[in-house]
């Protein structure tokens, strides 16, 4: 199989970071983005298998973001993530789309765990 791609779009460069570190040591091709702008952008060139998505960006919504993704591809793998342990967002984020929702701190060994369930279908 090809490498896995994963691309993570979190307005807080230090999740991005730590993201891109740790699924790159688990032979993972990882990039990051801080924006819907750049985020949707690295989507269309980058061609990830899965998306790590936050709720909340500085220039939209993480809904919105899912929303422009699932235009591109409706089959996308897209996961959001956020600070906020919300049962109302995470319902609305599985009613738009998303797969999973996870709340931070993330649990890397799990998130790779289910990651990779997603990715190998």
């Amino acid at each position: 199989m090809e490498q896995k791609r994963l691309l993570i779009i979190d307005d807080e460069k230090t999740i991005c970071t730590i993201s891109v570190e740790y699924f790159t040591a688990c032979g993972y091709s990882a990039q990051w983005a801080t924006t819907k702008k750049d985020g949707l952008e690295l989507f269309s060139s980058f061609k990830p298998h899965a998306v790590l998505l936050d709720i909340f960006l500085p220039d939209a919504s993480g809904f919105e973001v899912l929303s422009s993704i699932l235009e591109v591809d409706p089959q996308a793998k897209v996961c959001m993530i956020s600070g906020l342990h919300d049962f109302g967002f995470m319902a609305e984020a599985i009613k738009r789309g998303a797969k999973e929702y996870y709340g931070k701190p993330l649990n890397y060994d799990l998130l790779k765990v289910d990651i990779d369930k997603l990715i190998e279908g």
